[in-house]
């Protein structure tokens, strides 16, 4: 008798185990989905950068922006604005040249 409930406790604890990082991927997602509003939101709101063609995706906590600015300062900006709650780095792929 303890064999079988040891084996179904083990699988028990083998299906809470790999239950939990599907849900944290899910959350996860979610938290990245906000952060990507967050910074699109900031982007928009900046006078120079609002006209921009601006990209953002968020994994793992990093921010990766892609598209074109105008300057240099455009770029520098939009990375500084990137950094929303939870945001760890910034991945700054941006192209400065006019469109």
């Amino acid at each position: 008798m303890k064999t079988k409930s040891l084996g179904a406790m083990t699988i028990w604890i083998m299906s809470a185990a790999t239950a939990e990082p599907a849900l944290a991927r899910e959350a996860g997602s979610d938290r990245s989905q906000r952060q990507v509003a967050q910074i699109q939101m900031r982007l928009q709101k900046d006078p120079d950068l609002r006209n921009n063609a601006i990209a953002v995706a968020v994994n793992n906590g990093v921010a990766t922006l892609t598209g074109t600015v105008d300057t240099q300062t455009e770029k520098s900006d939009a990375a500084r604005l990137a950094l929303v709650g939870g945001i760890v780095g910034v991945d700054n792929r941006l192209d400065v040249g006019k469109r």
